[in-house]
């Protein structure tokens, strides 16, 4: 029998209970009946709102869900709920209304994100989070997340640089809404274009949250994705802001962008995770390798700052800057966080596959399966393990499938994938994936080589010990808390792993021992470590030069082409490129050179000469195939030299000007009759190389023509005004 004399408290309590029992019209009762006593908690307004629904009384859930709302206009949960209950209605629209609302008062983590998607919400949401940043004076950062977009578009769950991404777009709100810091705005720059686009930062938390649930499928991450896109708006950023880059920047086409940006004032951030495409590129796919090494000549041509994700890597990279380019730029680490987004789901949350899996002892072996993370290496050890009778549990492989797996693929097969010891999963959900960490023996990371190894420092975070490889950072990921092997050395495996597994006792101790001393990162304290050095580095006025950083020495040639590029760093020499002085008016880079796109094409140069000393450009052209003779002009500041004869054979032109203060020589090629446009698309003059010395300096000049013409060629009078052909 129903007790309405009963406490406030136990009627809530006895409310409670009846709703997780399922029972909704009695805990629609007593939720009623507490109601009355406390008729301000909206809260149980809303589990009152939700009960009557489950029990068909809709107008009374209606009702409730109204007052509660009433109560709290703030509350996500009770337009959520109201939501619910017009979706059952089918009243479609007004759902998505309240949706959006729900939505728009907490992103993170919110099913509303979901319903719309669902619905085909033309929008998710209607106010737009980047506006309040768009008005305030201080410098911004400009979070670029193409990577993350361009990833997801292939891919369900999340990889390691883009659960770097992903971690400061769900904690650059919080870091903006401290007074003192730059707001953080995600952008899609147009990296073929000159534009960059501001997307809204609650649609992208909606996003990932999708993706970290387990709970998407392609088509709702394909809507998502839509969503993302269809929120740009074009943003005008002013001198002072910052582009971060801590995605793959190796990814995009071509970098004029970042050159016309910094030339504008604003600071270029670029986050480099690794350089296993420089120091082990056996690791990596050729095509992928051949692309990064181009690119990262490029970015750091046109940087203010790099950052990196370990201080390993960041002695890499300065090394790197001393050994190959002439130039330095600050090389700052921000190690990386050993905290796994685990949300704290019950067992309930978690497949059955893996419930079933945890009843025996096991592995875990993280990270996507490719010839560079050595799973072969693993597998030889267990089939050892297995030979000599020595315990073996169960080993289980958490990752994608990646680049050269088809010689582990066809030794998994015909091992019998260790006699069904082996389990592989290749798609996986955060919640899933935080089980298997808290239930593991130990976790086991034989890279061949990392910029950090972010499964080394996740499964720490657990308090689970770590085998894991001694090369690279991973040392500085585990510390003292992890057993380290040489992962070219499958004896030395051997004995570290048969040695943990044989004692168990002492594995116990080195578990207490991890869970006692482990001092775990989250990844807010890196989001915030790595937005405040950014902040800091983009007001340091000694970081905002405009100039890029590539300095053309007086008599040595500078290419263009992508092939030049390619040549110096087979050789291993210094590289001395002109490919980012392009600054208006060109086409991408291509093998050779570059064309013009524009009649008027504008280049920068820096060079070690001082302000006001008359310099000779030398300038390696050419014009489309097929194009009659053409001719050009060469200004330099106020001097103009014409030029004509141009063909598509490749010769040297010269031009006399004056060096600008700071060193910097303008250059504007002016493309004059003979360019037909026959070519699919509109050609002016194309350049290959550029070289400048001084016009006093015979001796440089002399020398620079002996490196144009083998042999050398005749030095006149004159020369400094007149056009030379060579």
């Amino acid at each position: 029998m129903f007790d309405t004399g009963r406490s406030r408290e136990a009627l809530r309590q006895a409310g409670d209970r009846a709703r997780d029992a399922e029972r909704w019209s009695e805990a629609a009762t007593y939720y009623a009946e507490y109601l009355k006593l406390a008729a301000n908690d909206w809260m149980i307004r809303v589990q009152l709102g939700n009960c009557l629904k489950e029990a068909g009384r809709y107008l009374d859930a209606m009702a409730a869900y109204d007052l509660a709302i009433n109560q709290n206009p703030k509350s996500d949960d009770a337009h959520l709920q109201r939501g619910h209950l017009l979706k059952k209605l089918e009243r479609t629209s007004e759902a998505i209304d309240e949706y959006r609302k729900s939505f728009e008062l907490r992103p993170n983590g919110n099913p509303a994100y979901e319903e719309l998607l669902m619905l085909g919400a033309a929008e998710i949401a209607v106010t737009d989070p980047t506006a309040a940043a768009g008005r305030t004076a201080a410098p911004k950062i400009y979070l670029d997340v193409t990577d993350l977009i361009d990833y997801l578009r292939v891919n369900t769950t999340l990889s390691g640089i883009q659960r770097v991404v992903s971690n400061l777009i769900t904690y650059g709100p919080e870091f903006s809404e401290v007074p003192a810091n730059s707001p953080v705005v995600p952008v899609l720059p147009d990296y073929n274009g000159s534009r960059v686009f501001a997307v809204r930062m609650d649609l992208l938390a909606g996003l990932i949250n999708l993706v970290t649930s387990g709970r998407s499928n392609r088509d709702l991450l394909d809507r998502g994705l839509n969503a993302v896109l269809g929120s740009r708006s074009s943003v005008t950023t002013r001198s002072g802001d910052i582009l971060l880059i801590a995605g793959a920047f190796w990814i995009y086409q071509r970098y004029d962008l970042l050159n016309m940006l910094r030339h504008a004032g604003l600071r270029v951030a670029i986050f480099i995770h690794d350089l296993i495409q420089i120091t082990d590129p056996a690791f990596v796919e050729p095509a992928a390798t051949t692309v990064f090494r181009r690119s990262l000549v490029d970015v750091l041509s046109v940087c203010n700052f790099v950052l990196t994700n370990s201080r390993f890597v960041a002695g890499e990279v300065s090394r790197y800057l001393t050994d190959r380019m002439n130039f330095q730029v600050p090389v700052i680490p921000i190690t990386l966080a050993t905290e796994f987004n685990d949300k704290g789901s019950d067992v309930g949350a978690v497949h059955q596959e893996y419930l079933d899996l945890v009843t025996e002892e096991y592995v875990l072996c993280v990270g996507t399966i490719e010839i560079r993370k050595n799973h072969l290496y693993l597998i030889k050890i267990w089939e050892r393990l297995i030979e000599e009778g020595k315990p073996a549990p169960n080993l289980v492989f958490v990752g994608k499938w990646g680049w050269e797996i088809a010689s582990l693929q066809k030794h998994l097969s015909k091992s019998d994938y260790l006699g069904g010891r082996l389990y592989i999963y290749n798609a996986i959900s955060d919640d899933d994936l935080a089980f298997l960490y808290k239930n593991c023996l130990f976790t086991i990371y034989p890279s061949f080589a990392e910029g950090w190894g972010l499964p080394v420092g996740e499964g720490l975070w657990y308090g689970k010990p770590c085998v894991t490889s001694k090369v690279t950072a991973m040392p500085e990921v585990g510390g003292s808390l992890c057993k380290y092997i040489d992962p070219f050395d499958l004896d030395d495996g051997y004995r570290i792993v048969a040695g943990v597994l044989a004692d168990r006792p002492a594995l116990a101790d080195w578990t207490a021992q991890v869970r006692a001393e482990i001092k775990p990162k989250t990844w807010k304290s890196f989001s915030d470590k790595l937005f405040e050095t950014v902040q800091q580095c983009g007001r340091n006025g000694e970081l905002g030069d405009a100039r890029n950083n590539v300095i053309l020495e007086s008599g040595e040639i500078a290419t263009f082409g992508n092939d030049p590029l390619a040549q110096i760093d087979r050789t291993g020499g210094v590289f001395v490129t002109a490919r980012m002085s392009r600054m208006i008016g060109w086409h991408a880079l291509e093998a050779w050179g570059c064309w013009a796109a524009r009649r008027r094409a504008t280049l920068r140069i820096n060079t070690r000469m001082e302000a006001g000393v008359d310099a000779i450009v030398y300038l390696h052209l050419k014009t489309p195939d097929g194009d009659e003779s053409a001719d050009c002009t060469i200004k330099i500041k106020d001097n103009a030299t014409f030029i004509d004869g141009l063909g598509s054979v490749p010769t040297w032109r010269t031009a006399a000007g004056r060096v600008g203060e700071r060193g910097v020589i303008e250059i504007a090629l002016i493309s004059g009759k003979g360019f037909s446009h026959n070519h699919g698309r509109e050609l002016y003059v194309g350049i290959l190389g550029i070289a400048v010395a001084p016009a006093c300096d015979v001796a440089t000049r002399f020398a620079l023509l002996e490196k144009i013409v083998p042999g050398g060629v005749p030095l006149r009078t004159g020369f400094e005004t007149a056009p030379v052909a060579v």
